[in-house]
């Protein structure tokens, strides 16, 4: 059953992948705008010191698990997150189904030219997959008019927002009412992943919850902060928490509740190509 739970003060709904890629296409499928979010520690601890951020979140429509820092810190509080929902692993499986339905892409964000080899590796991966438009995210604010009217115009059902945390979710929000489309999410750097300017950790390592590790390990100079600092100044926050019983029931009482249910949806269910994985061969 899908519930909302509070962790550390942040709202993420927990539930199976497939339960989310329902509640998205009965979203799109019923006119219901929606923005998707995905929080792991990192988005934490940038919560934390972001308070636009924090608001962006909150006022999302879907807020996601992803990676094994916030799994571990649910069962320390006793939260009933379970499942790593990270948008690498569900926005691939959402395009297919996409290509199934007819349905637009439109790739918003990276440095200049990586949307279109994301876009080019989706059509291949996706026959029937209609990405009807990209641009980079390197832009000016005097350039989001053009950029949110160039948008506006093709109308997408599907806008990926791949800025950076917490850029993307602070620019979707703060352009929600303009921007005419049926769901934006936040993903990262997954047009780098799909385009191969990235290796994606093996499947070994995603399984044992420490594919954060390969990412260091590929850009060091840039990631040691966030996964070795951040790491543990997000494991210190859960620890304080999970430690002081009032603040451990308050956690487990705020926000913990069922979802509605969702009229289920079909889904393809063959196995989906590691766009990532194939990249980098």
């Amino acid at each position: 059953m899908a519930v909302s739970a509070s962790f550390l003060g942040i709202r993420i709904d927990e539930m199976h992948p497939q339960e989310a890629l329902e509640r998205i296409s009965a979203g799109l499928g019923g006119g219901q705008k929606q923005r998707v979010y995905f929080v792991n520690a990192h988005c934490v601890n940038m919560a934390f010191r972001h308070e636009e951020y924090w608001g962006a979140l909150a006022q999302s429509e879907l807020v996601l698990a992803d990676g094994s820092g916030v799994l571990l810190g649910s069962r320390l509080l006793g939260l009933p997150i379970r499942h790593n929902l990270n948008g690498t692993d569900l926005v691939p499986r959402l395009c297919a189904q996409a290509a199934q339905g007819g349905l637009t892409v439109f790739l918003l964000g990276a440095e200049p030219g990586v949307a279109d080899q994301a876009a080019a590796r989706l059509a291949r991966a996706y026959p029937g997959l209609r990405v009807v438009g990209t641009q980079h995210g390197f832009f000016g604010p005097e350039e989001e008019a053009e950029v949110i009217a160039r948008i506006n115009a093709i109308r997408p059902d599907i806008l990926l927002v791949a800025m950076g945390v917490p850029r993307q979710e602070v620019w979707i929000t703060r352009h929600w009412e303009r921007l005419d489309v049926g769901a934006a999410f936040a993903v990262g750097a997954l047009f780098d992943f799909i385009a191969g300017r990235f290796k994606r950790a093996p499947g070994w390592m995603r399984r044992l919850g420490i594919e954060w590790v390969f990412r260091l390990m590929q850009e060091p100079g840039r990631l040691w902060q966030r996964y070795l600092l951040g790491n543990l100044i997000f494991l210190a926050r859960v620890a304080c928490a999970a430690l002081n019983p009032r603040a451990r029931h308050a956690a487990q009482q705020a926000l913990t509740r069922p979802l509605p249910a969702v009229r289920s949806v079909p889904v393809a269910e063959k196995p989906e190509p590691d766009l990532a994985a194939s990249a980098s061969r």
